[in-house]
C-alpha cells in the first residue's frame, strides 16, 4: 500500500511541477469536435439474437473551462448516431428456441442530443504537446431514429418493414432519454485534440409492453477529433 501511494504521488508531483512547460492562459475555450466510430447494444433484449455493431458518429459544440493549468470541466452539445444490428431470430418460448423467422435482419439508428459533464486532466508531454484524459456523465435525448427488418416469414414470404425507434405506436421500443458515462484520452497539439472516446450507457433504454424484463443500454467507441478557438 505504501508503494500504490508512493507511486500517486510521484505522478501527480511530475503532474503540476510540469505545469509550467504547458502554457494555458484561457480560462474558456469554445470549440467544435467531429467523431467516427462504431456503435453497439448490450442486455437480455439480444439473448435470442446474433448481434453486430453499426457505423456510429458526432458532430457539435464543446466548452471548456479551465479551473487550474492541469484541469479542466468540459461540456457541451453534439448530435449523435447510435445503435446496433441484429440477425437470426429464436424467441425463447417455454424455456426452449422457437425459430419464428429464417433469414432475418435488422438495424435500429438512434440519433440524440447529447450533454456531456466531464471533468479532464491535461498532462504536459512538452511545450504545447499534452495527454488529455477526460470522464464523467453524458445525458441524452433521443430525436429521431428507425429500425429496418428485413425477414421471411414461415409461408417463404420475404417482407421488408420499417418502424420508427422512438414511436409509442409499437410494442417495443426505444426510450428517448439516455444517460450513461462517458470516457476519452488522447493527445493535444496547440488547439488540435486527438482523442479515442468510449460511451456506455447505465440505464435501460428498451421497452417492450409485452416483456417487461428486457433490457438494453447503449455502447460506443469512436475516435474524435477537437478544435478550439
Amino acid at each position: 500500500m505504501k508503494k500504490v501511494f508512493s507511486i500517486l504521488a510521484t505522478v501527480f508531483l511530475f503532474i503540476f511541477s510540469a505545469q509550467a512547460q504547458y502554457d494555458y492562459n484561457n480560462k474558456v475555450q469554445f470549440g467544435f469536435d467531429l467523431g467516427l466510430g462504431t456503435s453497439n447494444q448490450w442486455g437480455n433484449a439480444y439473448d435470442a439474437y446474433g448481434k453486430k455493431g453499426t457505423i456510429a458518429f458526432q458532430f457539435g459544440f464543446s466548452l471548456d473551462v479551465n479551473f487550474a493549468p492541469c484541469a479542466f470541466m468540459e461540456t457541451g452539445i453534439s448530435f449523435n448516431k447510435k445503435g446496433c444490428r441484429i440477425y437470426g431470430h429464436e424467441w425463447l418460448e417455454n424455456g426452449g428456441p422457437l425459430r419464428l423467422y429464417d433469414n432475418e435482419r435488422a438495424i435500429a439508428n438512434l440519433f440524440y442530443i447529447e450533454v456531456p459533464a466531464m471533468i479532464g486532466f491535461r498532462i504536459p508531454i512538452e511545450y504545447e504537446v499534452a495527454w488529455k484524459i477526460l470522464v464523467g456523465p453524458y445525458f441524452g435525448i433521443g430525436v429521431a431514429g428507425e429500425r429496418k427488418y428485413w425477414f421471411k416469414s414461415p409461408e417463404n414470404a420475404k417482407r421488408d418493414m420499417l418502424i420508427s425507434s422512438f414511436s409509442e405506436n409499437y410494442e417495443s421500443r426505444f426510450k428517448r432519454f439516455d444517460v450513461g458515462v462517458k470516457a476519452g484520452t488522447g493527445i493535444e497539439f496547440r488547439r488540435v485534440t486527438l482523442l479515442f472516446v468510449y460511451e456506455l450507457g447505465m440505464f435501460n433504454n428498451y421497452h417492450n409492453d409485452i416483456y417487461h424484463t428486457l433490457n438494453a443500454r447503449n455502447s460506443t467507441i469512436m475516435g474524435v477529433v477537437g478544435f478550439r478557438f
